[in-house]
């Protein structure tokens, strides 16, 4: 029905109720994003947080896909472009700023917000901190020249626009030795 936000998945031919606050969803992007975690892992991270009754679940790999379409907002195209532009933890304040700007509130502080109502409020943020580190980011990704002031913004703010490269802890420890060896 138009306008109406899921509150289920379909699977083993039923209804499975699901965890629908963006701040579940937000904490299945970060697991996502370690490192540390294989793709088994991760997928059951999204499926212990997302679906309630997770262990009555017989076809896992059709709870995957119908978790992975939910928090993809439904769009069922994959996407084209697989440049990283944001990272969740990185951005965290830069994010919260502008959804906080287009709800014209502080939605950390609503009880319960869906997560697609959330990514809403995300697509359609506009000017201001993150759309200019997003552009940027966007344009060197694309190995596009950037405009004066752009570049200036970059030397001034490159902590913020370099996504950084989380490593695992296996790759941490062999960089400490090759540190050990050079020093």
């Amino acid at each position: 029905m138009i306008g109406e936000l899921p509150d289920t998945i379909t699977c083993d031919n039923r209804q499975y109720s699901i965890r629908t606050d963006f701040r579940i969803a937000l904490r299945i992007m970060v697991a996502f994003q370690d490192p540390e975690l294989k793709p088994y892992e991760k997928w059951m991270i999204m499926l212990k947080l997302l679906v309630i009754d997770f262990d009555e679940i017989v076809d896992t790999e059709t709870a995957v896909d119908e978790c992975i379409k939910f928090l993809d907002a439904g769009n069922t195209e994959p996407s084209r472009s697989h440049t990283k532009l944001y990272d969740w933890e990185q951005d965290e304040q830069m994010i919260f700023s502008s959804i906080n700007k287009n709800a014209g509130h502080d939605v950390r502080n609503d009880k319960e917000m869906h997560w697609w109502t959330f990514m809403g409020l995300f697509n359609e943020i506009g000017d201001g901190m993150f759309a200019q580190v997003i552009r940027i980011r966007r344009k060197r990704a694309k190995h596009q020249k950037l405009e004066k002031e752009e570049m200036e913004f970059y030397r001034e703010n490159r902590n913020i626009i370099d996504i950084k490269r989380k490593m695992s802890d296996e790759e941490k420890e062999q960089m400490s030795r090759i540190n050990e060896m050079y020093m």
